[in-house]
């Protein structure tokens, strides 16, 4: 980008500000001239006699111990309160800047807008992040404002430090959210001022090579080569000052055109499908990656889906002509859901892609920024075209949810969840959006099987079995994987040879703790369906990972990591799971698990961060991710719920005592798992509107395996009725949900201990219990047709009709 366009961002109100020390000269303070930053050692050690190398830390120390922190905050105030700004100053500070940030104590920039009628505001780390982040005013103080400065503020906002402090405690801010938000969302970022060894360690902060070319560096034309050269690897630098830039501005102003036509806004949530490239030819590799890492490739699928019988690559699924005919019947709002790993992302390529070629724009949900509000809307406003916008993991997403549900008119909205998930948040979003068509992709039909058994002879994924007949395979799939297509991969992927190559490959890197820590993450990140960004992972493992170049050059961790595109290679949520189940140790992901929550935390307030945190408290994910055979891991779970518990995000949260209760069932210990029980009940007690439907499910189940296996309890009759009210609460009942289900499974263990000490009346009240419960599920098979697969419905159906029959026998 060359200075001209970038100017022109700026009078559109595009582009991002920083000021740094150097920006400061020429102001006026109450005595004298605004120091910069080198200035304020010198003159603090002038006042002490104490000679502190030119660190500002030491300094201010030294100060603060021979004269007090109310001398020090009277001599900041008249060192840093400004009375007169220079006309570079002003004239900087008047523009349409997107946003502001200083190193600077001062309030210059505030005045500089003042002076031409624009309210700026200054914020320091200390303010919520929420508070301010949709204004365009603020000035965002990274060291603390003159104008806060107290001397409880002295040693916690106020920063008197070196550079590595400095940039420290803004990378442990939820500020840091918003500045990388803005990195990515302005059309121009200009530094003023800026020092390297006084403002930021920059490197730490601006490491994206797309970031170099719409970065630019004002410095004094008299700044050091050592300077310039490091500021060079980082954008454009420009040795004219702050008055040569001033200059520049006021000409460029006087020849500025605002743009007829509307520029396209940059899109950092969502993508829009393309159309698709050249014909590419298949390689072995091509469909190994896919199999194996779930590594797409958008045109390979397109092809696939035009040409199947010719174009072996992608499955074809018979609920893809369903949605389109769906949707050109006029429906507008449709679920894809199945269980993880089958093939609910690859539906959605498909689908998308079909959109795009029947004239649709078709955007993708990708990450949640800053500007989601923003980029629904100009979305939603495109009047010339059909649009459709698809939501992966709907439930995670409330916010985005919120913003569809107010901009949306008639676009074609697709959302995806795994099925359980979906169970539970389906009727919320029918309440928000009306009821949706559904499509369950959870069973493989004939055809689809016939697909996959062709796809797997071309390239040879058979291994072992490539030597039996078609229809012994088809019987495999159909009946050994129940249609299964996750069942089928983790198969293909556990085999000996593909995990004995990972376990070589992955022992070189262990003894590399980053290098070790960041893999498994990357791979938790898909198993639990995080969507982390590779900025969202360095703050995750506590690493500048853009920055790493031990990482970056590693052979294995660029087989997951794309460093050109700045993206997490690793989508297939199958190869994660059988990569951290047969070759990452329980006790290595354990302890990532603990670091990455506490250091997310930090950054609790911003949705994106809270969403993740909510994903690492699910036990159920927890508890498959560290099942093993003939190993007890349970001693992690634990571990891991103590370790986090005094989070802040832990402490009152009625979902943490929630899923720590389930943990504690799982142990098996029901004193611990009532009390956590009781906690979640009285944190929920204290959220408006908060549904308890979850904790009453489980605290169903407490009371059914506590009676069952650990009490002999003389209330037996009391403790099923307490159990099948809660199944059946009238309020639930039109929801058809999964989880009673799982809790009636412990009926017929609960029966066959106290049958015996029933009394017949007692034993035909069970039986009616267990009569309505068959109904439910009845109903619930109808409703989720695609669920008469899983076990523990099955299971739970088969154990009611066993209690019924032997009722009615023993009458």
């Amino acid at each position: 980008m060359d200075l001209k366009e970038a100017l022109n961002y700026i009078f559109n109100g595009q582009s991002m500000l920083f000021t740094g020390s150097g920006f400061s000269l020429g102001a006026k303070n109450l005595i004298g001239n605004v120091p910069r930053a080198g200035e304020l050692v010198t003159c603090l050690d002038r006042e002490t006699g104490y000679d502190s190398g030119g660190d500002l830390g030491y300094a201010a120390e030294e100060y603060i111990r021979q004269k007090g922190e109310y001398q020090m905050v009277g001599l900041l105030k008249s060192l840093f309160t400004v009375k007169e700004i220079t006309k570079a100053q002003e004239a900087i500070s008047k523009q349409r800047w997107l946003r502001i940030y200083t190193t600077n104590y001062d309030q210059i920039v505030e005045i500089g807008g003042r002076k031409n009628s624009l309210a700026r505001h200054s914020v320091t780390l200390s303010d919520q992040v929420n508070d301010y982040k949709d204004l365009k005013n603020e000035v965002i103080h990274l060291n603390g404002c003159i104008d806060n400065l107290t001397v409880d503020k002295l040693n916690d906002e106020f920063k008197l430090t070196n550079v590595s402090y400095l940039t420290r405690d803004f990378q442990n801010s939820e500020w840091l959210d918003l500045f990388q938000f803005d990195l990515k969302d302005a059309r121009a970022i200009f530094f003023v001022g800026f020092s390297m060894r006084y403002d930021l360690d920059i490197k730490r902060l601006i490491a994206m090579e797309a970031y170099k070319d719409k970065c630019f560096f004002i410095i004094s034309p008299k700044e050091s080569d050592k300077n310039k050269r490091q500021l060079d690897q980082f954008g454009t630098v420009l040795p004219i000052g702050t008055e040569g830039f001033a200059d520049v501005l006021d000409k460029a102003y006087a020849g500025f055109t605002p743009a007829l036509t509307k520029i396209p806004p940059i899109y950092l949530c969502f993508k829009e499908y393309s159309p698709r490239h050249s014909r590419p030819k298949i390689k072995d590799k091509d469909v190994s990656n896919l199999f194996l890492r779930g590594e797409i490739d958008d045109s390979m699928i397109d092809y696939s889906i035009h040409e199947p019988s010719t174009y072996l690559y992608y499955i074809n699924r018979s609920q893809l002509s369903r949605a389109m005919t769906l949707i050109e019947n006029g429906c507008k709002r449709i679920v894809i859901n199945s269980d993880l790993g089958n093939g609910k992302s690859l539906f959605i390529k498909g689908l998308g892609i079909l959109l795009s070629g029947s004239g649709y724009k078709v955007y993708e949900f990708k990450r949640e920024e800053i500007s989601v509000s923003r980029e629904i809307d100009e979305i939603c406003s495109i009047k010339d075209k059909k649009v459709a916008i698809i939501l992966e993991n709907y439930s995670s997403y409330k916010n985005v949810l919120k913003d569809l549900k107010l901009r949306c008119t008639d676009q074609v909205l697709i959302f995806t969840e795994r099925s359980v998930k979906n169970d539970m948040a389906i009727d919320a979003l029918s309440l928000q959006f009306g009821k949706p068509a559904e499509i369950d992709l959870n069973v493989l039909c004939d055809d689809e099987i016939r697909q996959l058994i062709a796809i797997m002879d071309k390239y040879g994924l058979w291994g072992k079995s490539a030597a039996r007949r078609n229809d012994q395979k088809y019987d495999t799939i159909k009946n050994y994987y129940h249609g299964s297509l996750s069942s089928v991969l983790l198969d293909i992927i556990s085999s000996p040879n593909i995990i004995g190559k990972y376990q070589s490959e992955i022992s070189k890197i262990k003894k590399g703790a980053i290098l070790y820590e960041a893999l498994i993450l990357i791979l938790i990140n898909r198993y639990f369906e995080l969507n982390l960004d590779l900025e969202m992972l360095s703050v995750a493992i506590d690493d500048d990972l853009l920055n790493n170049y031990t990482l970056r050059r590693d052979p294995i961790i660029k087989q997951f990591i794309d460093f050109s595109n700045l993206e997490i290679n690793v989508r297939s949520s199958v190869f994660s799971e059988a990569i951290l189940k047969n070759v990452i140790d329980p006790v290595a992901i354990g302890r990532v698990l603990i670091k990455a929550f506490k250091r997310i935390n930090i950054h609790r307030g911003e949705p994106k961060y809270k969403r993740i945190l909510f994903s690492f408290l699910s036990s159920s994910n927890l508890i498959r991710l560290l099942d093993r055979k003939g190993e007890n891991n349970q001693s992690i779970l634990i571990d891991f719920f103590e370790q986090i518990r005094d989070c802040e995000f832990c402490r009152n949260n009625p979902h943490y005592w929630l899923q720590y209760a389930i943990v504690k069932l799982k142990e098996p210990d029901y004193d611990m798992a009532n009390m956590f029980f009781k906690n979640a009940y009285s944190f929920a007690s204290k959220k408006p509107d908060f549904d308890t439907y979850q904790i009453d499910n489980h605290y169903a189940r407490y009371l059914m395996e506590n009676s069952t296996r650990n009490i002999d309890d003389k209330n037996f009759m009391k403790t099923v009725s307490r159990v099948q009210d809660i199944l059946t609460e009238p309020s639930h009942l039109k929801d058809t949900k999964y989880y009673p289900f799982r809790v009636a499974q412990n009926y017929l263990p609960f029966y066959k201990k106290y049958k015996a000490r029933m009394t017949k009346k007692e034993r035909s009240t069970f039986a009616v219990y267990c009569e309505k419960l068959l109904k439910m599920i009845d109903i619930y098979l109808k409703s989720s047709p695609g669920y008469s697969h899983r076990k523990d419905v099955m299971n739970a159906k088969k154990d009611l009709e066993v209690i019924i029959a032997d009722v009615a026998n023993t009458k």
